[in-house]
């Protein structure tokens, strides 16, 4: 596992339980939690970053994961938070299926075609493995979750 000094995805941005009615409070809950982390400047322009790029397309995945991102200049640095939602929240998926678990990814505007193609190949990649799904399912840990992130993710 990633140590501490190198670990990309900190327990801090691993949530856990969370209740939300939408998709939209979901958006809104990562946005909050960005800027309180100091990910981003403004929770309301990267709400609207992630509301952006909903519109292109939905950012649900299959067997209950979405992979939502938002770039925009008002994020400071690369970052990804994982959310875990206390019940299943309707998200336009490609499978149909409401969504439990959440993969955020937050990228600087001006890294939209290479720290974010790279952050959304390897989380893509990651959610892919056979152990992905059970280990997120079953694991309530923030610090084991954020290093299973960082070991998967590598950037």
């Amino acid at each position: 596992m990633a140590t501490a000094i190198e670990q990309f995805v900190k327990p801090n941005q691993v949530f856990i339980g969370i209740e939300v009615g939408s998709k939209r409070e979901a958006l809104e809950f990562l946005a909050q939690r960005a800027a309180k982390l100091g990910i981003g400047m403004s929770s309301d322009d990267i709400l609207k970053a992630f509301l952006d790029r909903e519109e292109m397309g939905t950012t649900g995945m299959e067997a209950g994961l979405a992979i939502p991102h938002a770039k925009s200049d008002v994020i400071d640095h690369p970052a990804v938070c994982l959310v875990k939602f206390a019940t299943p929240v309707e998200w336009e998926s490609m499978d149909g299926e409401p969504v439990t678990v959440a993969v955020a990814l937050f990228v600087p505007g001006g890294e939209a075609g290479t720290t974010h193609v790279r952050l959304l190949s390897r989380v893509a990649v990651l959610a892919s493995r056979d152990d992905f799904a059970s280990f997120i399912t079953e694991c309530d840990d923030p610090v084991e979750i954020a290093a299973y992130l960082s070991e998967g993710i590598k950037l």
